[in-house]
């Protein structure tokens, strides 16, 4: 017949076991995102509306991000791939809610689809970040491009 003792036995022999399952899972766990990690880059973008004139993409931007326009070659327009050349930067600086802005002429040979005085969703590429970079940035509160 069983008693408590037995009882206390069965347990004691359960617990590590359970406790060794668990710290296994936790490590599995942290492996395979860290492997995730350094696998999967996602491209980190730089979103904003232009607008189509005379085959130029005139685009309003906070000075403070011209670098990203100025320097990088490609823009991607409703979700294609083309090359720029900045064509010119206006020299008239307004602001709008405390921000600095400067309209930017980009020189790009788009489609013949795309018709003047359209506004479109440009993206600029800025590099690649990792899926923990976005989210250390999202648990900071930084940016979220």
């Amino acid at each position: 017949m069983l008693n408590i003792k037995d009882f206390m036995a069965m347990d004691n022999m359960k617990s590590p076991k359970l406790l060794r399952m668990w710290l296994i899972l936790i490590c599995f766990i942290i492996i395979l995102l860290i492997g995730i990690n350094k696998v999967f880059y996602l491209n980190h973008y730089y979103i904003c509306e232009g607008i189509i004139d005379n085959g130029y993409i005139k685009i309003s931007v906070p000075t403070t991000n011209m670098g990203y326009i100025i320097n990088n070659k490609k823009i991607s327009i409703d979700d294609k791939e083309y090359n720029y050349s900045v064509k010119e930067i206006d020299k008239e600086i307004y602001n709008v809610d405390t921000i600095l802005y400067q309209t930017i002429s980009l020189k790009v040979k788009l489609d013949k689809s795309l018709i003047d005085n359209r506004v479109v969703n440009t993206k600029f590429i800025l590099g690649k970040k990792t899926i923990l970079q976005y989210i250390v940035d999202f648990i900071k509160g930084g940016k979220h491009d």
